[in-house]
């Protein structure tokens, strides 16, 4: 009777979601790519209209990311199409690198 308990217990959503942070945190090292056009910087803040990253399951948007360092940042102006990578981070990404075809 306690083992079918048991059992019971290891197919419950509250059982399978012990292993959700491990999957959390891999998918927080994951990086991604995109392509798009600078719309804004200001400060270590980049605004880029991009395309949809399939891969981190967004569609075409306007985001600002913030830049990992202040160089990626002031590499770019408003204008510029530019190819990116990025790193998912809390409710936003990080700009981990960025480049003007």
């Amino acid at each position: 009777m306690l083992a079918a308990c048991n059992n019971s217990n290891q197919d419950t959503p509250e059982a399978n979601a012990q292993g959700a942070p491990a999957a959390t945190s891999a998918t927080a090292d994951q990086t991604f790519a995109g392509s798009g056009t600078v719309t804004r910087v200001e400060g270590k803040d980049v605004t880029i209209s991009h395309g949809a990253v399939e891969a981190a399951g967004w569609p075409a948007m306007t985001m600002t990311f913030t830049a990992e360092r202040p160089e990626l940042a002031t590499s770019v102006k408003a204008g510029d199409r530019v190819s990116f990578e990025f790193r998912k981070s809390g409710g936003g990404a990080t700009l981990t690198s960025i480049s003007k075809p």
